[in-house]
């Protein structure tokens, strides 16, 4: 067995070879006998890691096995770095070789980690504003990861025909979901575990037994920690099950409306980092919508076009005029008007070859201001000069963040760096230098680039996280990673910049 030999190799051998030449500035400051003592503690540090797999049930070591091998990877090529990873939030020493060796230990514990444990850490550190999305995203790809393993373990272990033993095949999905009532204690724990990592069984698109992420699940637990962009995404995931057996278990109109659902998402979160995964679903749903699954086809045995079909589609164009769909409907309903809506060789080239023209979705880039920093509006602008003399922030009030944000920018570009103090949030509880410490400091600060960000944005987001704290998204179209801005309202209820609030 490969996890086996792979235990047997670690005891002979070390864990862990310095790579050379290191380029990180910082592991050079360190002198040879620190790194030494680095490589030493992580490799003693794994090696404990791998005796305790011995102690875990199967269906986890095997699993932890896997993680072991990709986590000793990465720390062999970065071990001089992981005291930077920011989805662990930990600040160390840079020349801290302690600080080194426990980020290189963080790194570890997630990786080995299972799921179930992962959510709690989230769950305690999830108010790190904008970091904590990437370490849900991280969170939920390694339970996607579980569940195959788990599923393996199902298939090799014979866990069906002993589920059956007690179980009516038509009721196991349910049953397995709720779980306390099953006799059989192997089964029982299984099932348990499952659960405990957000997962769930679901029926497959073949009729098969499947383990899935349970979205419902994560969306409820972690309800108070997401952010508005990942509330959705969880919410839509919970409507990705639409086959059982070949066939749809949604109606025309249904499966329409959550092919436009998945196009305004990532048309309005294009940087999202699933949104290659929404997109396969969109496609997939589009295919079904037009071409039918074997068990729920578009055409009858005639070739005539199902006609709850056609009506979807002409509900389709009355509905759905501003999407980007509408066109790839409109396009395949004329084909089938030419031929009395009877299937053609027309029609059939259409699905295989007109829907790839279909992807990828362009982002909704729109050029009003609405969607730029500045040139400020008429109304701001009065707000801005009003506020400029006399810093009275009850002008304020009743403004959105993302306008205060705008007041920001503007004074930041006509550098009225009085101005942009007077809009720090200033509150006893949080760091804010002195007015006349800023003012000095400012000085000294480089030409605002704010000019160069306004020109590329395609997208405005807010996204809140309580009533009083909210992140606004600025989607760049010559950049991968948004630029962040974090606001916060005040006891007055007016909104301002939190101090370096892109950090």
């Amino acid at each position: 067995m490969v996890a086996q030999y792979f235990i047997a190799q670690q005891a002979n051998e070390p864990v862990i070879t310095l790579q050379e030449p290191m380029t990180d500035q910082d592991a050079d400051r360190l002198s040879g006998q620190q790194k030494e003592e680095i490589i030493e503690k992580i490799n003693q540090y794994i090696n404990e890691k791998i005796a305790q797999s011995h102690k875990q049930e199967e269906y986890i070591k095997i699993e932890a096995i896997n993680s072991m091998q990709r986590a000793i990877e990465q720390v062999t090529t970065n071990v001089f770095t992981f005291y930077n990873q920011a989805e662990f939030l930990y600040q160390g020493d840079k020349q801290n070789s302690e600080g080194i060796v426990a980020g290189a230990k963080n790194y570890l514990d997630f990786q080995l980690s299972m799921p179930v444990n992962n959510l709690e850490q989230f769950k305690s550190n999830g108010s790190q504003w904008f970091e904590s999305e990437k370490q849900l995203i991280s969170i939920i790809d390694k339970q996607e990861e579980v569940s195959e393993q788990l599923l393996l373990y199902w298939q090799q272990h014979n866990l069906l025909e002993t589920a059956l033993e007690e179980i009516y095949i038509g009721k196991l999905v349910p049953r397995l979901n709720n779980f306390n009532s099953i006799k059989n204690s192997e089964v029982r724990k299984y099932a348990q575990y499952v659960h405990d990592n957000g997962l769930m069984f679901v029926n497959s698109e073949e009729g098969e037994i499947d383990i899935v992420v349970d979205y419902n699940w994560m969306q409820r637990n972690l309800f108070d920690h997401l952010t508005t962009e990942m509330n959705d995404y969880f919410s839509i995931m919970q409507q990705m099950d639409i086959l059982n057996d070949g066939a749809l278990t949604v109606s025309w109109n249904e499966l329409s409306n959550r092919i436009v659902q998945l196009e305004d998402f990532m048309l309005w979160n294009p940087t999202f980092e699933k949104s290659p995964d929404l997109h396969e679903y969109y496609y997939k749903f589009l295919t079904y919508y037009i071409f039918g699954v074997d068990n729920s086809p578009v055409f009858d045995e005639t070739g005539s076009l199902n006609y709850k079909v056609k009506e979807s589609y002409q509900r389709f164009m009355l509905t759905y005029d501003n999407q980007q769909t509408l066109h790839t409907i409109k396009e395949y309903y004329s084909i089938l008007e030419q031929h009395q809506f009877n299937r053609s060789e027309a029609s059939t080239s259409f699905v295989i070859n007109g829907l790839s023209q279909q992807v990828p979705l362009n982002s909704k880039v729109n050029s009003n201001v609405e969607h730029k920093l500045f040139p400020l509006s008429a109304e701001l602008n009065s707000i801005y000069e009003k506020f400029s003399s006399s810093y009275d922030e009850q002008l304020l009030k009743g403004l959105s963040a993302l306008d205060v944000m705008r007041l920001y920018v503007h004074a930041a570009q006509t550098n009225n760096s009085e101005v942009n103090y007077e809009l720090y949030f200033n509150d006893e509880n949080y760091y804010l230098p002195s007015k006349s410490e800023y003012l000095q400091e400012s000085k000294h600060v480089p030409e605002s680039k704010w000019s160069e960000i306004n020109e590329d944005i395609v997208d405005i987001v807010s996204e809140s996280f309580d009533n009083d704290e909210e992140v606004i998204k600025l989607i760049l179209q010559s950049r991968d990673e948004p630029v962040y801005f974090q606001m916060r309202r005040n006891k007055g209820g007016i909104w301002k910049v939190s101090w370096l609030p892109s950090q």
